[in-house]
């Protein structure tokens, strides 16, 4: 018998059915048996509503909101609908795996002290994504299907001072937890998401309550990309993009420019450090790895370029001493003219190309033109953390 239930949430709205019905289909492929789909949709779309009722599993489990929520208040009210011992979010153009849940399962028995299991994501982009170049195509650590076990304070302060990526927190969006952390986080702060992005937001939560949890050196869950994903709309700056940002109730509305991950991070410390004080204490935040981290994802997100910029800018005038703050003015002054900021950012894409993992063609790989058919294809990648090999198939 399985050691305990997992509830698997897929938050989605309309306009995205056509990724929703894969995911919900890689969720019913678990090859473990006591877990629960609840599928949440915000506004109570009836297309939604359409594609989980033509599925006709009990396995799934439908709710709506009675209205438009914004994406932190349409989780919160997701997950406070979950039941069951450990909780996962994914996204609705998503997928799991085949043997997620047998992997997290088995980690958890084993490591009884831990309360989540996190993992590397794969990346698939669907065939309308908006770079022609990346159509169809997946990204995939591979690992060795190792675990490891992880004090989670050494971490998070180490990222509270920019000296390290929040990937490497504990998770909720791909990762696995108990809904016991869940409800006390919700019993001691009223709620669990109180930032636009719930994402990243509930990750320093969660490793400011967590003593430890386990990273498994594998995939078991792959994000996907498409022309209505958030990740993609946010990156363009687009219509659907704006949305993200538009009509936050005021708990929600972000304190600098939202357009920037780096920047959001500097106000989420700010504010995880008032509500846990003991995470403030003993850190030293390294302004100058700020200034630069903000300064290189500015240049990869020209959408977002110039507000990003002025907003460090800011940011250094009100919150850095003398020095760092000329240095700051330093690195951004230069910027401000087109052909330089054109150059910074054509280097910088350039070493990024060269030190990323190689992209490979689903389609060519595996036949697979969606990302369920991806993951089903990927046989034993739960298990083993190494991708499938073509020699295999």
């Amino acid at each position: 018998m399985p050691d305990r239930r997992f509830q698997i949430i897929i938050p989605t709205i309309a306009g995205r059915e056509r990724y929703l019905l894969w995911a919900i289909r890689s969720c019913l492929t678990q090859d473990y048996s006591d877990f629960e789909v609840l599928v949440s949709n915000n506004g109570g779309s009836p297309t939604v509503r359409d594609v989980v009722s033509a599925l006709g599993d009990p396995r799934v489990r439908y709710i709506e909101t009675g209205s438009k929520l914004a994406m932190a208040a349409h989780w919160e009210f997701a997950v406070s609908q979950a039941a069951g011992d450990v909780c996962t979010i994914i996204g609705d153009d998503d997928a799991l795996v085949p043997q997620a849940l047998t992997q997290v399962d088995r980690i958890m028995s084993e490591n009884p002290t831990v309360e989540c299991v996190t993992h590397y994501p794969g990346q698939y982009y669907w065939p309308d994504y908006f770079d022609p170049a990346r159509k169809n195509l997946y990204q995939l650590r591979q690992g060795t299907g190792t675990v490891e076990v992880i004090e989670t304070k050494p971490v998070l302060k180490r990222v509270v001072e920019f000296r390290e990526w929040y990937g490497r927190l504990p998770f909720l969006y791909h990762g696995f937890v108990e809904r016991s952390v869940l409800e006390r986080i919700r019993g001691s702060q009223g709620q669990i998401f109180k930032r636009s992005s719930p994402d990243i937001y509930s990750d320093l939560v969660l490793a400011a309550v967590m003593d430890r949890y386990a990273r498994f050196d594998g995939c078991l869950t792959f994000g996907g990309q498409g022309a209505k994903s958030n990740g993609a709309n946010w990156y363009l700056n687009n219509e659907l993009g704006k949305e993200f940002a538009q009509d936050l109730p005021d708990y929600l509305a972000p304190k600098y420019y939202a357009g920037n991950v780096t920047i959001q991070l500097y106000e989420f410390f700010e504010m995880i450090g008032d509500l846990f004080p003991s995470v403030g204490q003993g850190t030293d935040v390294a302004r100058m790895k700020f200034v630069r981290q903000t300064i290189q994802e500015a240049l990869t997100t020209p959408a977002h370029c110039h507000a990003s910029l002025k907003q460090l800018q800011k940011i250094a005038a009100n919150d850095f001493p003398p020095l760092e703050r000329a240095l700051t003015w330093l690195a951004i002054t230069p910027l401000e003219l087109p052909w330089i900021r054109e150059m910074a950012a054509n280097a910088l894409a350039k070493r990024r190309r060269s030190t990323a993992e190689a992209f490979e063609d689903a389609g060519a790989a595996f036949g697979a033109q969606n990302i369920f058919e991806l993951v089903t294809r990927l046989v034993g990648l739960g298990v083993s953390g190494r991708p499938y090999s073509k020699t295999d198939h």
